[in-house]
């Protein structure tokens, strides 16, 4: 290789070119001489110029530069935000096996059949299982009916022409459906036994009293606070109700007569 400058500061290779391609190259030009594909190159001088002189250098040796660090760390870098891969865990299948329910002690009922027996069953003794039967129970075809001795008739209030049948003895009144005498519609009538009206077989009385609950009633317009006699037509007001009463039993009529009539029939 045969290194030369030209005046305007290219370096060309002498061997190749009569003259310095970059020059016309610029100029427009083109060269005349071919270039050849492959061939070792001559050993020659390499001319350079400093300071005004011409320095020749045998062929390859180059003026010294100072080589680019291209030195590979060996020790590798840590990404202060790259974590480590998570290594997977792939979850395994554990057979557990089934619990099976304990054996009930007591044979499955219905819904029905559970409620029945918890009502027949409610606060009885084996000893003790029959009905209680009143004074004036009747029995046809095996059958105890308790006799009606009187009504009491909504005349005002939610319930108003409505009837309710009263029965010997003490009929209690209130909300509730265990009532004897239930009034619905009315809250200011107690759910428990607001008040109380009985009737005595033996004098063939109406009486009415005060029941468990702090709220009061009225006779005719009158607190009752004790026993009072009541008699026909005359009116209970309980909350925001009145009631009519309208006995079915007095002097002239009463069930024991009629009960001593029906049997002197019979045996006739």
């Amino acid at each position: 290789m045969n290194l030369t400058r030209c005046n305007n500061g290219h370096f060309y290779d002498m061997d190749k070119f009569d003259s310095c391609p970059h020059c016309i190259n610029s100029a427009g030009g083109e060269s005349d001489q071919t270039t050849p594909l492959s061939g070792p190159a001559q050993a020659s001088p390499v001319m350079f110029e400093e300071d005004g002189g011409t320095v020749t250098m045998p062929v390859g040796q180059m003026p010294e530069t100072v080589p680019a660090d291209t030195t590979t760390p060996t020790e590798p870098v840590t990404h202060p935000f790259v974590h480590s891969p998570v290594q997977k865990i792939t979850p395994q299948k554990i057979d557990v096996p089934p619990v099976m329910p304990e054996p009930s002690a007591r044979p499955e009922m219905s819904l029905a059949d559970l409620v029945q027996n918890t009502v027949t069953n409610h606060n009885t003794r084996p000893e003790d299982q029959e009905k209680t039967v009143g004074i004036y129970s009747l029995k046809e075809k095996e059958q105890s009916i308790d006799p009606v001795v009187g009504w009491l008739v909504c005349i005002k209030g939610a319930a108003i022409g409505r009837s309710f049948n009263l029965k010997s003895g003490r009929n209690f009144i209130g909300r509730d459906a265990s009532m004897d005498v239930q009034i619905p519609g009315d809250k200011s009538i107690s759910r428990q036994c607001h008040a109380v009206i009985l009737y005595d077989p033996k004098s063939k009385m109406f009486l009415v009293q005060p029941g468990t609950s702090r709220e009061l009633f009225y006779l005719n317009d009158r607190v009752v606070l004790g026993v009072e006699e009541v008699k026909t037509n005359d009116t209970l007001t309980i909350g925001n109700t009145d009631l009519m009463f309208i006995p079915c039993c007095s002097d002239k009529f009463c069930w024991e007569d009629q009960m001593e009539k029906i049997k002197k029939e019979e045996e006739k």
